[in-house]
């Protein structure tokens, strides 16, 4: 089994330009340049058979808890940095769990070499989601909350990159193949 440090440090390839979004998937799908498009090299079949797994829960919305045990069990991994309680899931799209508040991620792979790309989870996660054509659409509520301590965060290591993409992530649209983040921009991960 892997833990979960080394399942995040996955080598990945960028290509974009920065500029803000509001319409994530339709600019990711229509390449726009105001898409960071990530494509991932891993042929980590553990995190993408665990990516697939959640997708198929969050896309028939019922009353639920995914144990943090059966997380580990689908990503095969052998620990949780992040200490994260089971998560509560409702059918009337609701999301929470409780946890410490720890980075995940990993580096990027860049032409001028590799880049430390990161999401800070907070202790209390209060999220809302729906299914939407095939994507389940996650909202941090991250535009309405006061204290945006209880909304992720996407850190870079590099500032001008940090200024460009990172932020507090507002949205997140997924499948089987992809996520798609809305922070300051739009930032498009494929498996």
């Amino acid at each position: 089994m892997a833990s979960f440090s080394k399942l995040c440090a996955v080598p990945i390839l960028l290509f974009a330009t920065s500029a803000s979004a509001v319409d994530c998937p339709n600019l990711c799908s229509n390449g726009s340049a105001d898409c960071l498009i990530v494509k991932s090299e891993i042929s980590n079949a553990d995190a993408k058979a665990g990516l697939n797994w959640l997708h198929q829960i969050f896309a028939r919305p019922a009353d639920q808890t995914i144990k943090s045990s059966d997380l580990l069990v689908q990503f095969k991994m052998t620990d949780d940095p992040c200490h994260r309680s089971d998560t509560s899931v409702t059918a009337a799209g609701s999301i929470t769990n409780t946890g410490e508040e720890c980075k995940v991620g990993g580096d990027m792979a860049l032409s001028g070499g590799t880049l430390s790309a990161h999401i800070l989870v907070p202790k209390e996660l209060s999220l809302s989601y729906s299914s939407v054509g095939g994507l389940v659409v996650v909202d941090t509520h991250a535009e309405t909350n006061v204290n945006t301590d209880k909304s992720p965060i996407a850190l870079f290591s590099d500032p001008s990159f940090q200024e460009d993409w990172g932020g507090v992530v507002k949205k997140v649209w997924f499948d089987k193949d992809q996520s798609i983040l809305e922070t300051r921009a739009c930032i498009r991960f494929i498996y």
